[in-house]
């Protein structure tokens, strides 16, 4: 495995100045998934560096699986050193402005003006819950999809692995549950804390 790690990174580094401006009709975007999950990682992200001087960022992603998580650390830790890149074990939480298109069907979401609640467990977890039927629109399954997406893009996958132990909407909220939710603003705040006040 060592080897094909090795394998990878040489190729990428081969092809980096391509992968900067990376298409999805371009061939070397099914070319970089097939090598990406040859390795055994769920997916991959290219997008702006968010943590460092450099200009892009490639994340290996572990989809959700915190065993491959483990994986995605140690794949990352055997990339080369490219002053124009940044590389995560995971997808970073987006510097966004919570607004996007879902689907096919291009539904506009706006998640600004989502509130949760978080409850903390002794043992440094948390559960997270989207207070509110914000998005009446979609099927409950798809419900489920945007929320995680959201989730991930508010708190980086890597934490919602290591940190969350569930999540779900609160369709027809209590008062009480509104008055103990917050905006999606402190959203990551809370949650990064739950170790430390635990």
């Amino acid at each position: 495995m060592a080897a094909q790690i090795q394998d990878f990174w040489a190729w990428f580094q081969s092809v980096e100045i391509t992968l900067r401006n990376l298409t999805a009709e371009d061939p070397l975007w099914a070319d970089l998934t097939q090598r990406v999950r040859s390795l055994g990682a769920g997916g991959w992200e290219i997008g702006p560096a968010i943590a460092s001087e450099a200009r892009f960022m490639f994340a290996i992603s572990p989809r959700g699986d915190r065993e491959k998580l483990e994986l995605c650390r140690w794949i990352v830790s055997q990339a080369p050193a490219l002053p124009q890149w940044e590389f995560c074990p995971a997808k970073p939480r987006k510097l966004w402005r919570r607004r996007f298109r879902w689907s096919s069907r291009q539904i506009d979401i706006d998640a600004s003006g989502w509130r949760f609640a978080v409850y903390r467990y002794d043992d440094g977890q948390c559960e997270v819950v989207l207070i509110g039927d914000v998005l009446e629109k979609l099927a409950p399954r798809e419900q489920e999809k945007v929320l995680v997406f959201v989730l991930e893009s508010e708190l980086g996958e890597a934490q919602c692995i290591e940190k969350l132990c569930g999540f779900e909407i609160e369709r027809a909220p209590s008062k009480e549950d509104e008055e103990n939710s917050m905006p999606i603003t402190d959203l990551f705040g809370a949650v990064s804390d739950t170790v430390l006040n635990s």
